[in-house]
């Protein structure tokens, strides 16, 4: 599981002072400069300079919000679990083979394959066994390892759900 924190989160609060800062500073920075008259100014043209003034205030600004977010100690790491579970390890051998294409079963009035029926079977099996290890074998003309032994009931239900009809062949061929 991966987490992500602050070693000095109070440091963040510095961050709440920038904008006071920006202000005070602003006043001083963009100061105005009195002329006995305006006519004069208004002849000049506003160069590029004077458009890009603005630009080390800012960029100062954005530096000084940096450095509080980097003093604050943004860290990102792993954490693992330890689980001390006492139960047993079940392996589950699934047939996929084309005979559980079969409709033998009915649900709500619909027909329904022999998978499906074994796919809810099997997934309420998992739930109600939480301190066990379980894992999945398929077989039909083939067999093979689906999901090793595991505790994680989440991806052994999302290996579960993509059990499809002869995935490992369409016909069985135990012994």
């Amino acid at each position: 599981m991966t987490f992500f924190q602050f070693q000095n989160p109070w440091l963040l609060l510095l961050l709440l002072a920038i904008p006071l800062l920006a202000i005070h500073m602003s006043k001083d920075y963009f100061a105005t400069v009195h002329f006995p008259s305006v006519t004069a100014l208004k002849a000049i043209r506003p160069s590029r300079v004077d458009l890009y003034s603005g630009v080390p205030f800012i960029l100062r600004l954005l530096a000084l919000t940096f450095l509080i977010i980097a003093l604050s100690r943004p860290q990102e790491g792993h954490k693992s679990t330890e689980i001390l579970s006492v139960g047993v390890d079940i392996m589950l051998a699934l047939d996929t083979s084309g005979s559980m294409r079969a409709l033998d079963f009915e649900e709500e009035g619909k027909k329904i394959t022999r998978l499906k029926i074994v796919k809810g079977v099997v997934s309420d099996f998992i739930e109600n066994r939480p301190n066990d290890r379980i894992g999945m074998v398929v077989f039909g003309e083939h067999a093979y390892t689906q999901c090793p032994l595991t505790l994680d009931q989440g991806i052994l239900q999302s290996f579960l759900s993509k059990l499809e009809i002869g995935m490992a062949g369409d016909s069985t061929a135990i012994g």
